[in-house]
């Protein structure tokens, strides 16, 4: 592994690319499930979080309503190119990828900045550390978390304000 490839941590494992790609792609979950040695849930667990990192705003909008947590399997497979795309293209992190792209970040602190409209990288780096501070449902650990996959794809969130004049 070189150090570029240390510096830049994959969104998902081989394994979940794999299987997400795959049942994206038409195979049955259960088909699926037996030819990885995985559980069904584990395969639509996957394929959910894949959609999910990949475009957030298309995985949204797929959900049958705001209050199911997953998207229906089916309504994925008719955006696959879409999903594909969106995830080759966050491959490398930039400043117009989505947040949800940051490797080895909780969900919960991802979700917590979507919801303020926070959605890209440099819509966070416009953030302070202590406006992170300020964000409910965000502890410590996972603020860590999030300004180390920043460092680690040469961002940095700024101790003080921005002042524009």
């Amino acid at each position: 592994m070189n150090k570029t490839d240390e510096n830049n941590a994959n969104l998902f494992s081989k394994l979940e690319e794999q299987v997400a790609l795959s049942i994206l792609k038409g195979m049955s979950v259960t088909k699926c499930a037996h030819f990885y040695g995985l559980s069904k849930l584990k395969c639509q667990t996957i394929v959910n979080k894949y959609c999910f990192k990949s475009n957030r705003i298309v995985y949204d909008t797929l959900r049958r309503n705001q209050f199911e947590i997953v998207a229906p399997i089916a309504k994925l497979r008719k955006n696959v190119q879409l999903f594909i795309d969106s995830a080759e293209k966050n491959k490398k992190i930039s400043l117009n990828s989505s947040i949800m792209a940051l490797p080895d970040v909780p969900v919960r602190i991802l979700n917590v900045l979507w919801k303020i409209n926070i959605t890209t990288v440099e819509e966070l780096l416009r953030c302070t550390e202590l406006d992170l501070k300020r964000l409910c449902n965000a502890g410590k650990v996972s603020r860590k978390k999030l300004i180390v996959a920043l460092k680690k794809n040469g961002f940095y969130i700024s101790s003080q304000p921005i002042v524009t004049e």
